[in-house]
């Protein structure tokens, strides 16, 4: 009987990151929201045709949250948002917990897909692992929640009993 893989689809990695971007655009359009209206607060007048308050609540909300969410969540828990409702979590190669720093290093990674026109996402259909560039750049990869990791951290079974063993010669 084949044994499932512990590694995430590659579909349900799209699925999360698809989750994971709608956490920024709900937390920009919240925070575009409040920017403008603080704007009108402090300054008493209706927002200028710049409308510096929304765009500063804008990208300040959005990147904070996601900042949060795929970089301090994500680091602590293995799972950000969108990979914790799709049943997914990140660890390093080795199959420890991936921790903030690295995580934030996988984040700047996705940052720096567009620069390849996320051809770095590409990678992930080609290799055993499923890894892609964000991946490789923090040595890390995508299981599934309850997943153990690497393969050879599993326990085996012993065959042959302690006492069925034969010993080795010993050296004099």
């Amino acid at each position: 009987m084949a044994q499932e893989s512990p590694l995430a689809t590659n579909w349900n990695r799209i699925v999360a990151y698809v989750m994971d971007a709608w956490v920024f655009v709900l937390a920009a359009a919240v925070g575009g929201t409040f920017g403008e209206w603080f704007e009108i607060i402090v300054t008493g007048v209706a927002p200028s045709a710049d409308r510096l308050g929304m765009n500063f609540g804008f990208y300040f909300w959005g990147w904070a949250i996601t900042f949060l969410n795929v970089g301090v969540l994500q680091g602590l828990t293995g799972s950000s948002l969108g990979k914790h409702a799709m049943g997914l979590r990140v660890v390093r190669k080795d199959g420890a917990p991936i921790g903030v720093r690295r995580s934030v290093l996988r984040s700047l990674g996705h940052f720096l897909a567009f620069f390849t026109l996320y051809a770095s996402y590409a990678v992930a259909l080609i290799n055993k692992e499923k890894r892609a560039g964000h991946d490789w750049l923090a040595w890390t990869v995508v299981i599934k929640k309850g997943a153990i990791y690497p393969e050879r951290a599993r326990p085996k079974l012993a065959l042959v009993e302690e006492q069925d063993r034969p010993s080795l010669p010993r050296a004099a």
